[in-house]
């Protein structure tokens, strides 16, 4: 991902997330916001936090896609949300 794809992924993500869940948010925007890395972390999320990550990025998805994809493409967000099922603490 660009420096530029990171950060609109970044907002979409951010505004996805729910009242009530700014602990996630704050725990996965840490390196980005906290130490101004243009990454995002979710590898010590127990699996009840790694659910509300994953339903703030299919919300993002579905909101950069009504906004007419920005600049995450399709196969960015494919990516993305492969990486994101595939980890262990995915439940559908």
């Amino acid at each position: 991902m660009s420096t530029i794809q990171i950060r609109c992924f970044a907002r979409l993500l951010r505004d996805a997330f729910r009242p009530g869940e700014g602990d996630v948010l704050e725990e996965v925007f840490d390196p980005f916001d906290g130490a101004a890395l243009n990454y995002l972390d979710a590898a010590d999320l127990d699996g009840d936090k790694y659910l509300i990550l994953c339903g703030a990025i299919n919300r993002a998805h579905a909101a950069g896609r009504e906004s007419g994809g920005e600049l995450v493409h399709e196969g960015l967000w494919v990516e993305i949300l492969d990486a994101m099922a595939a980890d262990s603490r995915y439940q559908k």
